[in-house]
């Protein structure tokens, strides 16, 4: 359900239509407005829409030139709806009702606008196609903290069908974590064969948690491994019936958890922060690792 979801406008993506309605409307006012009023507004309102599609177009490659640490693997990405389709389309009309306007009336007020369209298309397919690539994880310094699992312990209830997974967590870096928070979620399937798309989803709503989440204001030195944490943290935890409990206990049932810590230390920069990805599946109270999605790194 998770890998079907579309990605949000993102901020870049509102900004750009914005600049296309001030390039439209300026281009608009130039034919409309009566003189000398359409030069002060239309020139005005297309030189805001230029001067912003720039800066928008230099803030997008300054953020993106960095190489990624980790590259998420790719996968092919869904055919496009109806609803993209249409902007697509509607987009493409728009410019071509400019390009037949500036043919007749002022050329130049419609180039400009036309660039702010394309601007918007620009982002749209970027952030349709292309937004998996953008790097923002750095890897740790050697003299950062390290905020690891030591130890898995589940937790099966056979009576009441239920399960939890403990995680006793250490600091094996060389800085002193001053605060932390923690995010899991569950899923179920067969071991191993969980859709990526869908454990890649898993962390995405794992990191807006953490985004609002209040930080634990505690110290854990180098070499401190006395915290520990329940995955889910509330009951019924799992909560199994007898045929899945007795296929998890045979070995053809697994329980998906997904973790995500998120740490400072007394070195990493201002405004960055230590995150630390786990992904693991038990089957028959074994504990085994998802081929992706563990792994430490720095990250805004």
């Amino acid at each position: 359900m998770l890998s079907n979801q579309r990605r949000p406008i993102s901020p870049e993506g509102k900004i750009g239509i914005l600049l296309a309605l001030l390039a439209i409307g300026g281009a608009g006012a130039l034919q409309v407005f009566p003189h000398p009023y359409n030069d002060y507004v239309g020139w005005t309102l297309i030189w805001v829409a230029i001067v912003g599609a720039v800066a928008l177009g230099v803030y997008h490659v300054v953020t993106t030139v960095a190489p990624p640490r980790y590259v998420p693997p790719r996968h092919k990405r869904p055919e496009m709806t109806a609803a993209e389709i249409g902007f697509l389309a509607a987009l493409g009309a728009t410019a071509v009702s400019l390009i037949a306007l500036g043919l007749r009336q002022r050329m130049l007020p419609l180039i400009l606008a036309l660039i702010a369209c394309v601007a918007v298309a620009f982002d749209f397919v970027d952030r349709t196609w292309f937004w998996e690539a953008a790097p923002t994880e750095e890897p740790l310094a050697s003299a950062n903290a390290r905020l690891d699992v030591s130890q898995w312990i589940p937790v099966l209830n056979e009576q009441n069908k239920q399960l939890a997974l403990n995680v006793r967590v250490a600091n094996n870096g060389k800085a002193t974590i001053t605060q932390w928070s923690w995010a899991g979620m569950t899923a179920n399937g067969i071991a191993g064969l969980v859709d990526p798309d869908i454990i890649d989803g898993i962390f995405v709503v794992l990191q807006r948690k953490l985004i609002v989440q209040v930080p634990v204001k505690m110290d854990l030195n180098p070499g401190q491994n006395d915290q520990f944490f329940t995955v889910p943290n509330t009951s019924p935890f799992v909560q199994m019936d007898d045929n899945t409990l007795q296929a998890y206990k045979n070995g053809t049932y697994a329980v998906y958890f997904a973790i995500l810590m998120k740490s400072k230390d007394t070195v990493v920069s201002k405004g960055k922060f230590i995150y630390a990805e786990h992904c693991v599946y038990l089957t028959q109270n074994v504990v085994h690792n998802c081929p992706t999605h563990n792994h430490n790194y720095i990250a805004n």
